[in-house]
């Protein structure tokens, strides 16, 4: 759900996306289909605004759509595909939707900026299952599993803390 409570967003295994505009004159059949990737969506998240959806997929992509009024207007905005030998993982916001976190092939990349500029964060999660992480508030803390159970990471260097 986005911020504002406006917007509902669901990705399928097909790669398409569902979005509800709930302040529309009938939320129950505002529902719009975006065929958004070739693959299983594995991410989404709102903007900080509510303008703006990110989403990611097993396609190596992640696409930015505008959320506009009507919602059959919404036309995907692509960033740049991403170059990475293996699909990518769960999309999380950071900083109140203004950056977004994503991992693929072990690492943990974050997209920022009104392009969303993608930029490694330099830790090394390839002992760690993919899709299970999560970062902290303030950004210098990835939460990751593995098979011997949950570890806290620095950011800066990957060490446990």
């Amino acid at each position: 759900m986005s911020p504002d409570g406006r917007w509902v967003a669901i990705g399928t295994d097909i790669g398409d996306i569902h979005l509800w505009d709930l302040a529309g004159p009938d939320p129950d059949r505002s529902r719009v289909r975006i065929q958004a990737h070739s693959s299983a969506i594995r991410g989404l998240a709102f903007g900080r605004d509510s303008r703006s959806l990110v989403s990611s997929a097993d396609d190596l992509t992640v696409i930015r759509w505008p959320l506009t009024v009507p919602t059959s207007n919404v036309r995907p905005v692509p960033i740049p595909r991403l170059q990475l030998n293996r699909p990518i993982g769960k999309l999380l916001a950071r900083d109140g939707g203004s950056k977004f976190a994503t991992g693929s092939g072990g690492k943990l990349f974050e997209l920022a900026g009104p392009d969303l500029a993608l930029s490694e964060l330099g830790l090394d999660l390839t002992n760690y299952w993919p899709d299970v992480f999560d970062i902290s508030p303030d950004g210098e803390s990835i939460a990751a599993v593995q098979d011997s159970g949950l570890d806290l990471l620095a950011k800066e260097d990957g060490r446990r803390i």
